[in-house]
């Protein structure tokens, strides 16, 4: 298990994230609140080409899924504080083996080590 120091680097490295993530929130939420007309400036909707209805549509989905995106790495940050927190950070939920600390470092959220995600992601293909 990591001593005190580590966990607080990886509690300040997950606060970090996560209130990065959070202020991207911020900036998106002003995109879905606002209409085509608003977002354009436009003042009729009228002056829309259908293409550039549908371009719209598209960027506003991708980013919507983006944010589904985020909101998951939002849980599992708060899951991976919480294991902080309870002693539990760092070991795989499904072999109880230490995650290695290099993929910590690129992901301190990780939930399951190298070998146990590589056999989830080829058993969901």
């Amino acid at each position: 298990m990591f001593d005190e120091k580590m966990l607080e680097y990886y509690r300040s490295l997950l606060i970090e994230i996560r209130n990065s993530i959070l202020k991207e929130f911020e900036n998106k939420e002003e995109g879905f609140t606002k209409s085509i007309k608003e977002s354009s400036g436009e003042h009729s909707a009228y002056s829309f080409h259908m293409a550039d209805i549908g371009t719209d549509s598209d960027e506003r989905e991708k980013t919507f899924i983006v944010a589904s995106m985020e909101s998951d790495v939002l849980d599992d940050i708060e899951d991976a504080l919480k294991k902080i927190q309870l002693g539990e950070f760092g070991a795989c939920e499904q072999c109880g083996v230490q995650i290695n600390s290099q993929r910590l470092e690129a992901l301190p959220y990780a939930r399951l080590c190298l070998d146990c995600k590589a056999s989830e992601e080829y058993t969901n293909k």
